[in-house]
Order: C-alpha cells, then structure tokens, then sequence
C-alpha cells in the first residue's frame, strides 16, 4: 500500500475537523446517533449511487453545513411523513 503524501494527510485531517464541527453543532449534535439515522434515512432514500460517492470520495457528505442541510430536509420528511 502506497503511503499517504502530505496533501492526503491534510485531507483526512479537514474531513475529521469537518465530522469535530457537525458533532460540535448545537442542533445536530445533542442527539448524534439519531442525527446519522435521519441523514443517512435521506440519502438513502434519495441520492444516486454517484453522489453518494462523490460525497464519500470528496470528503464533502462530512462538511457540517452539508450535514445540517440533509438533517433538516429529514426532519420536515418526518413531520410530513407522520402527517398521512
């Protein structure tokens, strides 16, 4: 196995501080596991294969402000959902 470079190390390390940041959101943060649970209910439900990996090669389904957008579109889908 080829041993990460300098510019691979700096990722892994802003995709960590990008997961530190979304754990640390006031919103999404106090309930964790219940906030992965409706992100990942979201993205299963709707995005391609493609963007998932997009967002899983990128780093980018990490970021918060990404996190925090799926999480609110998931929590209106509960509400709208409970409502039928």
């Amino acid at each position: 196995m080829a041993e990460a470079t300098t510019g691979d190390k700096a990722s892994i390390v802003q995709v960590e501080r990008w997961m530190e940041d979304a754990k640390a959101d006031r919103e999404m943060g106090v309930y964790w596991d219940s906030t992965v649970k409706t992100i990942h209910a979201v993205l299963q439900e709707y995005a391609s294969p493609q963007l998932l990996k997009f967002l899983d090669e990128t780093g980018l389904g990490k970021r918060r402000e990404f996190l925090h957008f799926v999480y609110r579109i998931g929590k209106d889908w509960k509400i709208l959902v409970s409502q039928r």
